[in-house]
């Protein structure tokens, strides 16, 4: 499964169009997660905060990828190139920090503060 950080609560929709869009990755993201084939991503996890420091956690099947798309920065204008992923929302869970950071511990440090990381495999 990929882990993927949308702490700045980026809309995805708004930036590219799509209703089912889970993330977008530049290349460099890409190659620092060590994914070896886009293509064997199938299921991914999404995290971001609520309004109240709560943390979201998306669940999302049937993930396909778009590569050599131009990706977005956060002001929507062009950035660099990367690839989307897409896929069907599953489950949508708000937690807080301490029952997240035990639902996926490799996605949150000692301190109880993510890792940073934009994608990672599980």
């Amino acid at each position: 499964m990929l882990m993927a950080l949308n702490t700045h609560n980026f809309d995805h929709k708004k930036a590219y169009g799509y209703d089912n869009i889970v993330m977008d990755a530049d290349y460099s993201q890409v190659d620092r997660a060590n994914i070896e084939n886009l293509n064997n991503i199938t299921a991914m996890v999404r995290f971001s905060y609520t309004e109240n420091k709560q943390i979201t956690i998306e669940k999302f099947e049937n993930i396909t990828v778009i590569e050599s798309i131009t990706t977005k920065n956060f002001d929507f204008k062009d950035a660099d190139k990367g690839v989307l992923f897409l896929g069907e929302c599953i489950s949508i869970e708000i937690v807080n920090k301490d029952s997240a950071a035990i639902l996926y511990p490799k996605a949150f440090n000692k301190l109880g503060h993510f890792n940073q990381f934009t994608l990672k495999l599980t």
